[in-house]
């Protein structure tokens, strides 16, 4: 019998251990492949990416809205509108991350970096279950904003307690002058 033709005629384990090789050759130029084309579709995804990350000691069930205004929050009242005048808004829901002790990562997409040019960041939640981080960072497209910001002293009621019951009176939130960690490049 022809050498040549003997060789693909392979019996036993040598077969088996070809043919998983090859398997595992197509599996994974599938995945570059894929991979790929997912890094394709993400930078044409339009506008900018927001993640936030928090690190949490008591968590939430409660939605956490983290909003950008020019106006500060006028501690005499309890505020009148939902949110108050704001720019740009961001939330999550804090059923998302039920670990206390734990890292709270999410992010998000949005038109422009405009709101960067706000001068406040405020942390609120509606409901009652406090929520307790301890610190706040923000990255935007790549480049940190926030590092690791302590998010003490709240403002409100208190300033050691969760933050919660933002439409009250006794209403507990955090907020500080976005200035104070990143001046703008850009003027929009």
């Amino acid at each position: 019998m022809n050498p040549a033709r003997r060789m693909w005629k392979l019996r036993g384990p040598g077969t088996i251990v070809l043919a998983l090789a090859m398997a595992g050759a197509a599996a994974a130029a599938i995945e570059t492949r894929l991979d790929a084309f997912q890094a394709i579709v993400q930078r044409k995804i339009p506008g900018v990416l927001v993640a936030f990350d928090f690190d949490q000691t008591t968590p939430t069930k409660d939605e956490i809205v983290i909003l950008f205004s020019n106006a500060a929050v006028d501690l005499r009242r309890a505020p009148q509108d939902e949110f108050g005048p704001y720019v740009a808004q961001f939330s999550f829901s804090g059923r998302d991350f039920p670990k206390p002790n734990s890292r709270v990562s999410f992010t998000r997409r949005t038109g422009d970096r405009s709101f960067l040019n706000c001068r406040y960041i405020r942390v609120v939640n509606r409901g009652t279950s406090a929520w307790v981080p301890s610190n706040i960072s923000l990255t935007v497209d790549g480049q940190r904003i926030l590092d690791r910001v302590s998010m003490y002293p709240r403002k409100g009621a208190s300033s050691k307690e969760g933050i919660a019951r933002w439409d009250r009176r006794d209403a507990v939130f955090w907020e500080t002058e976005l200035f104070r960690y990143y001046r703008p490049s850009k003027v929009y």
